[in-house]
């Protein structure tokens, strides 16, 4: 691998990036909320403004230049910063589920300890449900809750909806807990 996790304390460089990147995303909310005022759109998740590299950084995962090696990184790759730290080993799935989480507003789901509707989670098909990261909990109302692996997934966000027919509320969790709730959940429904 070309970046390991070190544990540096951080120098006032990184102070400085952090406090940089804090006064962008304070314009980037300010900027969203007058946007969604004016417009009266009500689109997915709520965002907080943080941005997921600046979480990195302020919860101490990633020193700055780290994180611009990453997004350098991420430029060649295509592939999403969260995904990038996690396969570098900067952070665990479970990290990346709470950090999400945090930027999008959304509670983190764990799927061992709460009991899912086998109809409800069986309405997507299970091959369909993991190429989603994607696992329907229970119903609730006129909503269907849902775990899923990557909530910034507008594409995946489209096609449950679509499939579900129903409303969203949505919850994170890691893609290997929701590959186990559905092997789960698909082994006592076959069971049944």
């Amino acid at each position: 691998m070309w970046l390991k996790p070190v544990r540096r304390p951080k120098a006032r460089h990184d102070v400085e990036v952090v406090e940089v990147l804090s006064a962008l995303e304070l314009l980037v909310e300010r900027r969203r909320n007058a946007s969604a005022n004016e417009q009266n759109i009500e689109a997915g998740p709520r965002h907080s403004g943080r941005l997921l590299g600046n979480l990195l950084v302020l919860r101490g995962h990633l020193v700055a230049s780290e994180l611009q090696s990453i997004l350098a990184y991420q430029a060649t790759s295509g592939k999403r910063l969260g995904e990038i730290a996690v396969e570098l080993g900067f952070i665990s799935d479970r990290v990346l589920a709470e950090l999400l989480a945090e930027q999008l507003r959304l509670p983190v789901v764990d799927l061992a300890r709460i009991t899912i509707d086998p109809a409800v989670a069986c309405s997507i098909p299970h091959e369909e449900a993991r190429a989603m990261g994607a696992i329907p909990t229970r119903r609730n109302g006129d909503q269907i809750e849902v775990a899923v692996a990557d909530p910034t997934n507008g594409e995946v966000l489209e096609r449950l909806q679509q499939g579900l027919d129903s409303s969203l509320s949505l919850g994170v969790a890691t893609p290997s807990a929701i590959a186990a709730a559905l092997d789960r959940v698909w082994g006592t429904a076959r069971v049944e």
